[in-house]
């Protein structure tokens, strides 16, 4: 019996267990209320949605918890202001929204990769945990069942029956926030506090003018500073305004000095002809990414990734499976992982366990009480942490990174070869069988009652979804391909109304944002495939600008019009 006593013996096992029952205990609190609403994969929205917040306050030099809460609260407010104002099912809003966070954050990190170690943020060390943190989280867990105890009656009316709420004068927004915020709040115990976020060494203790000043004097030979991450934004201006000080002095002294026939001889132009206009500059901005083999292949696979997934997504966002996707894409870990251990290819295993992912939250949501989107949570997040647990078992020598985010600029052409099957397979199906897709969306009733087998067209679509995911696996990861399976129907169904432009539409939209995203993060020294989602995000915010315009002005003529008549 000593064995299991053991873990006791040690100060670090003693706080991962007061953090882990203490979070789990809220958060089960809070569980009875989401799923009431209906909201199960909140919890996965808002955990991703910290990100930025997280990568923002370690940049800025602010405490993580409040940068934590400020992006989490942000979502949040997102998440209700989009239920409010637009015409999408909630499923498209919360992927929408989880995507986008979470991409910006990544964004943030690529641009910095030496700030936070995001596979912490993501997969917590909580083993790390700190005393203080579990004093924080404490009072952060007694507040938040505090404020959900002084209002359960309103919660529970106002997720029993909004309407209901509304009519006896409860200003619904209130209590959905009571319940947004702390399950927002409540995800940063996943992860140890700021000072174990890095596995790089950092300096002592360095403020904006010794970082100036540093700056300005001339270090001795093999010397190298070393600053706090706050600083580092600071440190990184002064460079590239000594760089560029420096670059326009030497460029001048050169032209000046170099002969006018070496000066030409250097641009490889001949005498006589004239120097490249600015257009011409322009082409060779454009053209410069092209030059690599590497980048080549990387617009190649964004582009034939792009079409299957914004041809699904629209078909998605519409029959309310947005976060299906996102289940799919979380399930197919295990199948990763078990195809490494057997030696069969990964494509194979994703496909099969995304299968089962589908399978099983079909078998749930058909023989249990629950809802559809508990199941998604229950089936989605059980295999995800069964793939994470055989992943650590086996050591594995292929990196989490390349899985979880995808290795856009390591894409051979094998993977495009087998990508651009897929994509093909997708399209064609989708071709010829697309009608009978958007009546199974829209009416599965009426899709029975007009002949159309609707299991097979329901099983058919988780087929694709399932291959679809397989084929972004190489290119975006398992983790942002919701994007890519959300966000381009959505910005297309916003914009028109016809079915079929809308699928144009989103193809439009993807291809176009993919590789723009590829190309601009050539320039940008970022990751492709968050860049990409920032891309999507930009869009997308347009898009509802620009909806919303639209449909505000109908309204005012449709109430001017019959007061003239």
């Amino acid at each position: 019996m000593s064995w299991l006593l053991e873990p006791f013996g040690y100060h670090y096992m003693l706080n991962a267990m007061w953090v882990s029952a203490l979070v789990g205990g809220v958060c089960a609190f809070l569980s009875c209320y989401l799923m009431l609403k209906g909201w199960s994969l909140i919890g996965d929205a808002l955990s991703h949605s910290i990100v930025p917040g997280v990568a923002g306050a370690y940049m800025l030099g602010l405490p993580f918890a409040l940068g934590a809460f400020l992006s989490g609260s942000l979502a949040a407010g997102s998440m209700l202001f989009l239920q409010q104002r637009s015409r999408l099912k909630e499923d498209a809003i919360i992927g929408l929204i989880f995507s986008s966070f979470f991409g910006i954050g990544l964004f943030m990190v690529s641009l910095n990769p030496t700030s936070v170690n995001i596979q912490t943020i993501i997969l917590g060390n909580i083993l790390a945990i700190a005393p203080e943190d579990i004093i924080q989280l404490a009072a952060i867990g007694f507040i938040s069942m505090a404020i959900l105890l002084l209002k359960w009656k309103d919660l529970m009316v106002t997720f029993f029956d909004e309407h209901h709420a509304r009519s006896i004068g409860l200003n619904t927004p209130r209590p959905e926030a009571a319940v947004l915020y702390p399950a927002g709040r409540l995800h940063r115990g996943g992860a140890a506090d700021h000072r174990r976020l890095s596995g790089h060494l950092r300096g002592g203790h360095s403020r904006g003018y010794r970082v100036v000043v540093n700056r300005s004097l001339p270090a001795p030979a093999g010397y190298r500073r070393v600053y706090r991450q706050p600083d580092q934004f600071l440190r990184r201006l002064a460079q590239l305004l000594s760089r560029r000080r420096h670059r326009r002095h030497y460029r001048g002294r050169a032209n000046a000095a170099v002969p006018h026939h070496l000066y030409l001889r250097a641009e490889a132009r001949p005498a006589g002809q004239p120097p490249p206009r600015q257009g011409g500059r322009m082409l060779n901005l454009f053209l410069a990414p092209f030059q690599f083999p590497f980048m080549v292949n990387a617009i190649a696979i964004s582009i034939v990734v792009a079409i299957p997934c914004a041809l699904l997504s629209v078909f998605l966002v519409l029959k309310g499976w947005a976060l299906m996707g996102d289940a799919m894409s979380h399930a197919v870990f295990p199948g990763v992982v078990l195809a490494y251990i057997i030696g069969i290819p990964f494509a194979i295993g994703a496909f099969i366990a995304g299968l089962l992912c589908a399978v099983t939250t079909g078998f749930l949501d058909d023989n249990s009480r629950l809802k559809r989107d508990t199941i998604m949570g229950i089936v989605f997040s059980g295999m995800f942490g069964a793939g994470l647990v055989l992943y650590v078992a086996i050591q594995s020598d292929v990196h989490l990174d390349h899985i979880l985010f995808g290795d856009m600029l390591g894409i051979s052409l094998r993977d495009i070869g087998q990508t651009t099957a897929i994509a093909l397979v997708i399209a064609l199906i989708i071709g010829l069988k697309w009608r009978d897709f958007l009546l199974h969306a829209f009416d599965p009733t009426q899709a029975k009652a007009s002949g159309l087998r609707g299991g097979l067209l329901h099983y058919g679509l988780l087929c694709m979804i399932a291959l679809t995911i397989v084929a972004t696996l190489q290119s975006v990861g398992i983790i942002l391909s919701i994007s890519l399976l959300i966000a381009p129907g959505a910005i297309a169904l916003l914009l028109v109304r016809r079915f079929i432009h809308a699928l144009l539409l989103a193809v439009a939209v993807a291809i176009g944002c993919s590789a723009g995203g590829v190309w601009l993060a050539f320039y940008l020294d970022s990751a492709p495939a968050p860049t990409i989602v920032v891309l999507f995000t930009a869009l997308f915010v347009v898009a509802f600008v620009a909806s919303t315009i639209r449909d505000s002005q109908k309204q005012k003529t449709s109430a001017i019009i019959p007061g003239g008549g």
